[in-house]
């Protein structure tokens, strides 16, 4: 009722996967989640812990179920500014095969060369910029040409 058009589970989509499929179903379209990681494995409560769901096991699950979208952090690197990871999320991508969910890639972009590394990432579906915006280190018209002038 307040226009929201996606929401993206996190914690939830981990704890009780019953219910992640059951919002990806009842809300087609609607419904996205964050494969926030930490050493190839999926942290959750706001990253105090760590589960034994992998990030491929936990995006083919959620896909599966769904998921409109699922995006990709490696926390070691959010808020770094030291690039996102890239070879990560290639590999993501490659291992979960055509999908139509967008993989969106999350954590470390410190510079629009970043963002230009991400997009040249075939079947990426975006990057979150955030803190780099923030801090003036990135400007988004920049990043947004950038990623358009690449060639995948």
């Amino acid at each position: 009722a307040a226009g929201v058009e996606r929401v993206f589970l996190g914690t939830l989509a981990v704890t009780d996967p019953a219910l992640a499929a059951e919002a990806c179903a009842r809300f087609p379209g609607h419904v996205a989640a964050g494969a926030d990681a930490r050493d190839g494995r999926i942290a959750l409560r706001g990253w105090e812990e760590q589960s034994d769901e992998t990030v491929l096991q936990f995006a083919r699950r959620l896909l599966d179920a769904g998921a409109c979208a699922l995006s990709y952090t490696n926390i070691a690197r959010d808020g770094t500014f030291e690039g996102p990871d890239v070879a990560g999320v290639r590999d993501l991508i490659d291992a979960l095969g055509p999908t139509e969910a967008p993989i969106i890639l999350a954590g470390g972009v410190g510079s629009v060369d970043d963002v230009r590394a991400a997009a040249a990432v075939p079947g990426l579906g975006g990057v979150i910029v955030g803190r780099a915006l923030y801090e003036s280190k990135v400007d988004l018209a920049e990043a947004i040409a950038a990623a358009a002038a690449v060639q995948r």
